[in-house]
C-alpha cells in the first residue's frame, strides 16, 4: 500500500527573536512525521544552527521559508532566503574550525547543522534567494539475518510486486547469499525497504516459489527523468539461473512504461544474467585486508536516446570521443574554456560515505577559487576515516564542472566510465588511484 506523502511550511521573518519557533516547528512537525526523537533533534539542529547563520549575515533580511516533505523514510527540508553574503564553505566534510580563528568561528554553525543531516544541495533560484535542501534519513533497526534453507534449481517460481512480508522475507537471507560489495547498505532493514517501496520512489519484485517462499527479488528507483537505477538480481542459490533472467525482465517491463531510456545498474551480483546489461566499464573496490575485487557497471537501453549536449575540458575530450564511440551514444561535445569570468572564492563537495563498502563519492555543488585545495582536504580526510576507495561525480551538464575535471586528473583521480544520463546530464565516474 502507498503512502500518502507529507508536508508542512512555515515562512517567518529573519530575526533571531524568532529561532525557538523555527526549532519547534521542525521538532514537533518532524516528531508528527513518525520519526525518532533523535531524528527529530538533529533536523531542529540543522535548522536552529542554519537559521542563527542567516540572521547574522550583513546581508540577510525578509523572510524565511521551511518547507519539510516526508517520504517516510527520509524527511527533506528545504530552506529559502535572501543573503548574498551566504558562503556555505562549512558544509565541505573537510571543513576545519580552528578556536584560534575568529573568522572562521562564525562558520560553526553551518558545521553543525552540516553533520546533523546525511544529504544536502544548494542552489540559486532565478528570484536571487538561495536554496538549501537538506535531507535526514529515518533511523531504522537493522534485520537480523536469518538462513534460509538452500533451494533447488528445478523449484518452480511466479514474479510478483513485493509486499511487506515478502520484504522481510527477501532481507532475512539476502546478505547471506550476496557479497556485501552486491548490498546497498539500505537492504541491511526490512522497516527501511518497505517504507521506500510504499513512498513509491522504489520498486521491487520478488521471486516467489510453490511454497511462498522468496527465493529472489530485485529492486529499482528512478534516479533520474531519464534513467532508472536497479539493484539486482538477488537470488537465494546460485542455480537459479532462470529466476535471476525473470527478474529482469520483469523489471525492465515495469520501468519500461516510464519516459526513461535507459536502465543503469552499479550493484551488479553474481546472479546478473549474461548479456542483460551491457558494460560501462568498472570499478576496483579494496577491502579492509587489502585485496582488490573488479565491479561491473551496466546499463540497458529502455527506448531510443537521442542524444543531448555535453560539456568537457580539453583533458577529458579524448577519454569521453572513445567512450561515446564505443558505446554508440549520440552526444554534441562542447569543450568548457576558462573565460576568466568572477566566482565565489570557496567551492562546496558534497560527500556520500558508504562504510560498508569503505568507500566515499564526492560530487560539486558549487564552484570556487579554493577547489583544488578543497579537493585535497576533503580527500586527506577520507583517508584519515579509512576511506579506501574515493570517487568523484562529474556532471557534464554545465561548463563549470567539466572544468574541474583537469583538477581531478592532476589529483591521481582516473576517469573510468561514463554513465548516461545519471545526472542532470551523463557523469563521468573518477576514482582516486589506489596507493602503492
Amino acid at each position: 500500500m502507498k503512502h500518502t506523502q507529507k508536508s508542512a511550511s512555515l515562512r517567518v521573518p529573519a530575526a533571531l527573536m524568532h529561532l525557538p519557533a523555527v526549532r519547534s516547528f521542525l521538532e514537533e512537525t518532524a516528531q508528527a512525521f513518525g520519526f525518532a526523537q533523535g531524528d527529530c533533534f538533529r533536523i531542529g539542529l540543522a535548522g536552529e544552527e542554519l537559521f542563527s547563520y542567516v540572521c547574522s549575515l550583513e546581508s540577510a533580511g525578509g523572510f524565511l521559508e521551511v518547507i519539510l516533505h516526508s517520504v517516510d523514510y527520509q524527511i527533506r527540508v528545504t530552506f529559502l532566503f535572501d543573503a548574498q553574503q551566504f558562503d556555505p564553505w562549512a558544509f565541505n566534510i573537510g571543513a576545519h574550525i580552528s578556536p584560534d580563528d575568529e573568522a572562521s568561528l562564525g562558520e560553526l554553525g553551518l558545521l553543525l547543522a552540516s553533520r546533523a543531516v546525511d544529504r544536502f544541495a544548494i542552489s540559486l533560484r532565478h528570484d536571487g534567494r538561495i536554496e538549501l535542501l537538506v535531507v535526514k534519513d529515518k533511523t531504522y533497526p537493522e534485520t537480523p539475518p536469518e538462513a534460509q534453507l538452500p533451494v533447488q534449481a528445478g523449484n518452480r517460481w511466479h514474479i510478483r510486486n513485493a509486499n511487506p512480508d515478502d520484504i522481510r522475507l527477501f532481507t532475512g537471507w539476502v546478505r547471506q547469499f550476496c557479497s556485501l560489495r552486491s548490498c546497498p547498505p539500505f537492504l541491511n532493514s526490512a522497516g527501511r525497504i518497505i517504507d521506500m517501496i510504499a513512498s513509491g520512489e522504489y520498486g521491487m519484485i520478488v521471486a516467489v516459489d510453490e511454497k511462498e517462499m522468496v527465493v529472489g527479488g530485485a529492486l529499482w528507483h528512478e534516479r533520474t527523468d531519464k534513467a532508472f537505477e536497479s539493484f539486482g538480481p538477488y537470488t537465494a542459490s546460485e542455480g537459479l539461473t532462470g529466476c535471476a533472467n525473470d527478474l529482469i525482465e520483469g523489471m525492465v517491463s515495469r520501468v519500461a512504461r516510464s519516459r526513461a531510456v535507459c536502465l543503469l545498474s552499479r550493484w551488479m551480483t553474481p546472479a546478473m544474467p549474461s548479456g542483460a546489461f551491457e558494460l560501462l566499464g568498472d570499478i576496483a573496490l579494496r577491502d579492509a585486508e587489502g585485496a582488490v575485487h573488479v565491479i561491473p557497471v551496466g546499463y540497458r537501453h529502455l527506448k531510443e536516446d537521442t542524444g543531448c549536449r555535453v560539456w568537457t575540458a580539453p583533458e577529458l575530450e579524448p577519454f569521453l570521443r572513445s567512450e561515446y564511440d564505443r558505446l554508440c551514444f549520440a552526444r554534441e561535445l562542447v569543450v568548457a574554456r576558462t573565460e576568466g569570468e568572477h566566482k565565489p572564492a570557496h567551492s562546496v563537495f558534497a560527500a556520500r560515505i558508504d562504510r560498508q563498502r569503505l568507500s566515499a563519492t564526492l560530487t560539486a555543488v558549487l564552484d570556487g577559487y579554493d577547489a583544488e585545495e578543497n579537493l585535497r582536504r576533503q580527500v586527506a580526510a577520507f583517508e584519515r576515516e579509512t576511506m579506501l576507495n574515493i570517487f568523484f561525480e562529474l556532471d557534464l551538464s554545465t561548463a563549470w564542472q567539466a572544468a574541474l575535471a583537469p583538477i581531478l586528473l592532476r589529483n591521481g583521480f582516473v576517469p573510468k566510465l561514463v554513465m548516461p544520463y545519471a545526472g542532470t546530464a551523463d557523469i563521468v565516474l573518477f576514482q582516486k588511484a589506489f596507493a602503492s
